[in-house]
């Protein structure tokens, strides 16, 4: 699905910013069933991309990510 939110990577740039934290991800896929961040997956870990500073957001989605950490500890 496309979405004004959803700003996909190239495959090495989220490579790399997987690298950054010490993950190697030669396994890495998309997963594109999201409908406001696009993810990407490896066997261990889901990196999920957030929306560049800017992009208008409706007033419940400002905080969203920051939920979605809570909720994930």
């Amino acid at each position: 699905m496309h979405s004004a939110t959803k700003q996909p990577l190239a495959r090495e740039q989220a490579r790399a910013l997987l690298r950054e934290a010490g993950i190697v991800a030669d396994d890495l896929v998309e997963l594109r069933d999201g409908e406001f961040t696009v993810c990407y997956a490896t066997d261990d870990v889901v990196l999920k991309v957030w929306p560049e500073p800017g992009t208008p957001l409706l007033a419940y989605e400002d905080g969203l990510v920051h939920a979605e950490a809570e909720l994930c500890r």
